[in-house]
């Protein structure tokens, strides 16, 4: 009954949850995007990811979730609600980015990187330097069930690095991957969705095997990428819509970064 009245998750589902509850409160910030609010919007639900990481046993927003320490609302609704507002002004963005100089940025997103790379292998003996609370806040400060403001920060940089490789690269990468990640993440619900069956039933099979490390990399890689595969077939050639008894959406065609 938890599970149906949304307070409680379960083993892979908890990100399914927090999406129900963020896209059905989606509405409101676009309703103060279109009063040009977005600003006030940005601010609110950074004060709600800043009040989970002071107190998160005070930031159970909506309400208290059992089994939901991996995607907490409170902090993961900032990452939700900026790509809400990046989403609403797409090309305001697309114009603002057009005029940055690309090799000062490039230069720049490297930079950071590397700053966010050496903060991450220092971050536990700085946390254990200073001690005490903020010593272990700073030990963590990277954690991701949280969202530390490292995790923050490095999305930005790793995410805008790799919108000016696509940028840049574009027909290549599109040539060579394409045919995969973009069939994939236009139906990343369908994927994610068959691919908790498949992660069911690989891990019951391992139960046989021996512990989680009793396979090398070479075979767990190949394990992978085969998933991988029979997932985008059952995308690509309409199996799941077959499932779900639906007709076949049409492709849609991307629009390519750094383009109108």
């Amino acid at each position: 009954m938890g599970i149906i009245t949304l307070h409680q998750s379960a083993y892979l589902t908890d990100v399914l949850l927090f999406y129900a509850i963020a896209v059905a409160g989606a509405p409101l910030p676009f309703l103060f995007f279109r009063r040009n609010q977005t600003t006030a919007v940005l601010g609110a639900s950074f004060l709600l990811w800043a009040a989970y990481q002071w107190r998160p046993d005070l930031a159970q927003i909506p309400w208290p979730i059992e089994r939901q320490d991996a995607f907490p609302f409170a902090a993961w609704q900032f990452l939700f609600v900026i790509g809400l507002a990046i989403g609403w002004h797409e090309q305001r963005v697309r114009r603002f980015l057009r005029r940055l100089p690309l090799p000062l940025t490039a230069f720049g997103l490297l930079v950071a990187l590397g700053g966010l790379l050496v903060a991450h292998r220092y971050s536990v003996r700085i946390g254990q330097a200073i001690g005490g609370p903020v010593g272990a806040y700073v030990a963590d400060l990277f954690y991701k069930f949280d969202v530390r403001p490292g995790r923050v920060l490095a999305l930005l940089v790793v995410f805008g690095l790799f919108y000016l490789l696509l940028t840049v690269f574009w027909k290549p990468i599109n040539a060579g991957t394409g045919w995969l990640f973009l069939t994939l993440g236009q139906h990343a619900l369908d994927a994610y969705s068959v691919h908790i069956f498949f992660v069911i039933v690989i891990g019951a099979m391992r139960l046989h095997v021996g512990p989680e490390d009793a396979l090398s990399i070479l075979p767990n890689t190949i394990l992978q990428i085969a998933c991988l595969l029979i997932i985008w077939s059952m995308v690509r050639y309409g199996v799941i819509d077959w499932i779900m008894g639906r007709s076949r959406a049409p492709a849609r065609r991307p629009a390519t970064a750094g383009t109108s």
